[in-house]
This record gives structure tokens, C-alpha cells and sequence, in this order.
């Protein structure tokens, strides 16, 4: 019978660098958000503006 080897083989993937997808609090939270804001606003008003 084999004996255990350590799970080299199936260990899991190497993760990115930890500075990839870190957007930040503005860049991540608020700019989104804002941008989703404005574009439900623009939205609404462009069928009153127009109409």
C-alpha cells in the first residue's frame, strides 16, 4: 500500500495578488452607487422631459 503523501497535486489554485478587486470604499461603494442613482433619475425624468 502507498504510503500518504501530503496533497500537492490537489491543493487548490495559487489566489491572486491581494491588490487585484480591491476597488476601495469610493471606487467600489459610492461611485456605483451613484452612477445607479443618476441613472434611475435620468430614467424617470427623461420620459416627462421628452413626452
Amino acid at each position: 500500500m502507498p504510503s500518504a503523501k501530503p496533497a500537492d497535486k490537489l491543493s487548490l489554485p495559487k489566489e491572486a495578488p491581494s491588490s487585484a478587486g480591491k476597488l476601495g470604499t469610493f471606487l467600489g461603494v459610492f461611485t456605483p452607487s451613484i452612477l445607479t442613482i443618476l441613472g434611475v433619475i435620468m430614467y424617470l425624468r427623461f420620459g416627462w422631459v421628452v413626452g
